[in-house]
């Protein structure tokens, strides 16, 4: 089976550079990025296949583009590469801010490679309806499954399918969602594993086996965690995200920060939430002068969520 791991990103830095070499020396397949270049040119630097994604790309294969494709839609990267590259069985996706802790990456994708299903993912279930990207899927199927985006695997087949699922509804979409709801157009996690799902294709959990890949504290949505680190820790036979390195890590935490104060979070969430080992990190991944104000920023925060009980 020939597969090709894709690299999803928007931007390139030096971390995405040492985790391109990660996978092109470890994992004994090809590796491609596919970037959004919505912003600009993403110049991964010479030597390596890049597939260039942007609004007018996407309109041209058909599908629907939304303000926001780049984050709502990782499945339109799969589609683009698969049809640009066909000569695989196939597809790794991986966001950027993924890493595998491990000697050789190839201890990983090995494990799947006599694994004939159709499409691989983690953290995968049937969505009830009070999940945020229910309501926009459940007028096209039934049934709604929902899974973990940063880290799919998908047959060629699987990806033909879905593609043109996506175009059949980027067709008529327009006339079966209300304009009235505020999230009209499913996203990748719900449309991929939920139209695959209900057209008999199959699934596999990838932390179903008797090898645990993720934990939750592993893996999620959450919090940044530090490239360096991760880089420098032995490796633990984990999968991470999010991790970022630098001023992403910085600029993500100071989000999340500012997400916690607005929506009132107690005290008490916010110590649990910002740990010591995520000060830590922050401090691995920032100058003296960035910690020191985040810092200050974070106990003011807390002080001030404690008065207001």
């Amino acid at each position: 089976m020939r597969e090709l791991i894709l690299i999803r990103t928007h931007f390139y830095c030096e971390a995405t550079e040492r985790f391109y070499n990660y996978l092109k020396s470890t994992s004994n397949r090809d590796i491609a990025f596919v970037c959004d270049e919505t912003n600009g040119n993403v110049d991964v630097g010479c030597g390596k296949v890049k597939i260039s994604i942007s609004a007018d790309t996407i309109r041209e294969m058909g599908l629907y583009v939304p303000s926001n494709f780049g984050w709502l839609c990782g499945d339109y990267f799969i589609y683009a590469a698969s049809q640009l590259l066909r000569g695989y069985d196939r597809y790794w996706l991986l966001e950027s801010d993924v890493r595998l802790s491990m000697s050789s990456s190839a201890n990983f994708f090995d494990a799947f490679s006599e694994d004939f299903s159709d499409i691989f993912a983690f953290h995968v279930y049937k969505a009830k309806s009070n999940w945020y990207w229910y309501k926009p899927m459940s007028h096209f199927e039934c049934d709604v499954y929902a899974c973990l985006f940063p880290f799919i695997g998908i047959t060629r087949a699987a990806a033909d399918f879905a593609f043109s699922a996506r175009k059949e509804i980027s067709k008529t979409f327009d006339g079966v969602v209300p304009r009235s709801e505020r999230r009209r157009w499913p996203n990748d996690e719900s449309f991929l594993m939920t139209t695959l799902m209900a057209n008999g294709f199959t699934c596999r959990n990838m932390n179903d086996g008797a090898i645990k890949y993720i934990t939750g504290e592993t893996f999620g949505v959450g919090l940044p965690k530090s490239d360096i680190r991760l880089s420098k820790q032995d490796p633990d036979g984990m999968i991470y995200h999010p991790v970022h390195f630098s001023e992403r890590f910085t600029a993500k935490a100071d989000r999340w920060l500012t997400t916690y104060i607005k929506s009132k979070a107690t005290a008490e969430k916010m110590r649990d939430v910002f740990t010591q080992e995520f000060m830590d990190d922050f401090r691995a991944e920032s100058n003296e002068q960035e910690f020191a104000l985040f810092r200050e920023r974070l106990h003011k925060a807390i002080e001030d969520s404690s008065k207001s009980c």
